[in-house]
């Protein structure tokens, strides 16, 4: 049975999480607070939703080094959510998402094949690219492992435009080429 703190002083000389004072919040009428942040928990959340809406940029760095910083444990809740739900769940997801965003889904569409149509040189060689292809192909039904044609050079990207040729092309896993994404490394 836990026991339950009225004041914030009993609170914090027992490391309670929460507090449950006499007297409602006077703003939301919540009568459960934080010990630690000297609010109650509706107002926290109401605060948290606030800020996150006012600092959007700030918001997406952070969710980023987090994600950077637990990239196994996204993954692994990732992989594991798919096993409890299934791949035809996330077929079935994945479709739907398209059918309610034709627009959107069509537009993401035209506008990468207008920036790989841009960025392919008239010396383009079809036949060298569709190589590339093939084989990512068959790398794919020979080890199980799903296999993508990358840019090496990104074709968009803020500071440097690669060519849609040969010669820009490498084969990686896909786990690989989702976490390369659209970076582009001298080094």
């Amino acid at each position: 049975m836990s026991i339950i703190y009225t004041t914030r002083k009993e609170a914090l000389k027992h490391n309670a999480q929460f507090y449950f004072p006499t007297t409602p919040c006077p703003k939301c009428g919540t009568s459960q607070n934080y010990t630690k942040y000297y609010k109650c928990v509706q107002c926290k959340k109401d605060w948290e939703r606030q800020w996150k809406l006012n600092n959007v940029e700030k918001m997406k760095i952070i969710q980023y080094t987090e994600r950077r910083k637990n990239a196994s444990g996204y993954t692994k809740r990732s992989n594991d959510y798919m096993a409890r739900k299934g791949s035809d769940y996330m077929s079935d997801l994945r479709r739907s998402y398209r059918q309610r965003n034709k627009g959107r889904v069509l537009n993401n569409i035209n506008a990468r094949r207008a920036q790989k149509q841009h960025a392919t040189p008239k010396w383009y060689n079809a036949d060298e690219c569709s190589i590339m292809y093939e084989w990512a192909q068959w790398l794919t039904v020979r080890t199980g492992v799903t296999y993508h044609v990358d840019h090496i050079v990104p074709i968009n990207h803020k500071f440097v435009c690669g060519l849609h040729c040969s010669d820009n092309l490498q084969i990686l896993t896909a786990s690989e080429n989702l976490d390369k994404s659209n970076k582009f490394n001298i080094n």
